[in-house]
């Protein structure tokens, strides 16, 4: 049995920024991942030439200071990606300027009455009779893809207080680390190295008994063999999806924990990242294209390799569910020969590489990232609160700030965690 103060169960980036803050303390910690890698759904692997492919988190929205402090900390090279976003529309296919959308997706937003019953976005939407029908359509595609959420779901005061942070922290901008998005994990774990704090990766945890200011957190290691670990206090970073499976079982249960977990979302996302031997779009750097009607309903381009992404959020990317690879690969293919008019037979002979990662058939994360549903704002601040000073709980799922589903949301949720483990220690040392 291995003793420490704190155990973080989670080495994605709030687990990783909980240990930091912990060791930055003082207070003895160690980290157990079940992963054989770091970071989570950050998943950064590199092309045939050494250039980044995220499977994972790619873009940083905005300014958030907690993701900034570490980019500047590690010195990472960072460019701006063009907001440049195009619609495709009408019957001859058409590439329409989506110019003035974000202002009037502002608009829309500004409408919410916070004082108001909660509702669903798209029973909010529906009631709006000054919004044009294609700022509603692109609208609720836009929610659909990006918050990875059902319309009819997703809770219009959590949108609201998810556009109101993201205002402030220019939100409108977002940015690339040019040398991948794993760099940020890099950093967060080599700090942990030089503060002597061990990460044990391969170790599913299975079982958390506790009780107050005691913990026995039991995990399975690669090869099989159970390995215990105790301490007096507990970080629990797992994804929402992992925790509403019920993958880890807490002896004894806390009732209004599990009500909470049950309570919110996991939403589902398929990423394709496909490489071509030549390039057949006009531009290299188009920006954005958001085509409604396809299965993989929005694409970006870059600067080089000859890569495009395509991405489909919440129940267009439920439909892939249970679709080999192949299947998945030619809808996207079907996708891009859309949108820009060229012949499938054209797009398939020109493809290289494929890289693709299932997060909803991850079992490490089952799903991408969490929404709120419409009635369920306390059900997010119930999720995030400790249980008698001895279980703590992080990841994007957690953070309390509206930033559900980013990085800075985990880092900033990690931190938290570990500020509130801290004072409890200096409270009971009293």
């Amino acid at each position: 049995m291995s003793e420490t103060s704190v155990v973080v169960v989670g080495a994605g980036v709030a687990g990783l920024s909980a240990a930091n803050e912990l060791a930055q303390a003082g207070a003895p910690v160690c980290v157990l991942e079940a992963r054989q890698r770091v970071g989570g759904r950050i998943f950064t692997i590199n092309d045939s030439v050494g250039k980044p492919i995220e499977l994972g988190a790619e873009f940083i929205h905005g300014k958030a200071p907690e993701l900034w402090q570490i980019i500047q900390s590690a010195r990472l090279p960072v460019h701006e990606v063009t907001e440049r976003h195009r619609a495709l529309c009408g019957n001859d296919s058409r590439l329409t300027d989506m110019e003035g959308f974000w202002s009037g997706f502002e608009r829309i937003m500004e409408k919410v009455d916070p004082h108001q019953c909660d509702q669903p976005f798209a029973t909010f939407l529906s009631r709006l009779s000054d919004i044009p029908p294609d700022w509603k359509r692109w609208a609720n595609d836009f929610v659909e893809g990006f918050d990875a959420a059902h319309t009819e779901r997703i809770s219009i005061q959590a949108l609201a207080r998810e556009e109101d942070y993201s205002n402030r922290i220019e939100g409108d901008q977002s940015f690339r680390i040019a040398t991948g998005y794993s760099q940020i994990v890099e950093w967060l774990a080599r700090q942990l190295e030089l503060k002597k704090v061990q990460v044990h990766c391969g170790m599913k945890v299975e079982n958390i008994r506790w009780r107050g200011g005691s913990v026995f957190v039991h995990a399975r290691e690669s090869g099989g063999r159970i390995r215990t670990f105790q301490a007096s206090r507990a970080i629990i970073t797992l994804p929402l999806g992992v925790l509403k499976a019920g993958d880890v079982q807490f002896e004894p249960e806390v009732m209004e924990k599990k009500q909470a977990i049950q309570g919110l979302e996991m939403g589902h996302v398929v990423k394709m990242n496909l490489q071509f031997r030549s390039r057949f779009w006009p531009e290299r750097d188009f920006g954005f294209i958001h085509a409604s009607d396809e299965w993989f309903p929005t694409w970006w381009s870059h600067e080089e390799n000859g890569l495009l992404t395509g991405w489909a959020g919440g129940p267009k990317a439920e439909r892939m569910e249970g679709m080999d690879q192949e299947q998945i690969v030619y809808y996207a293919l079907k996708a891009v020969a859309g949108i820009f008019q060229v012949p499938i037979t054209k797009v398939t002979n020109a493809l290289g590489r494929v890289w693709f990662h299932d997060w909803s058939a991850d079992p490490f994360s089952r799903g991408a990232y969490s929404y709120i549903p419409a009635g369920m704002m306390e059900a997010q601040q119930h999720f995030s609160w400790p249980v008698e000073e001895t279980l703590f709980f992080a990841g994007e799922a957690a953070t309390l700030d509206g930033q559900l589903g980013t990085v800075h949301g985990a880092i900033a949720s990690g931190k938290r965690a570990a500020h509130e483990v801290l004072q409890s220690m200096t409270r009971a040392h009293r």
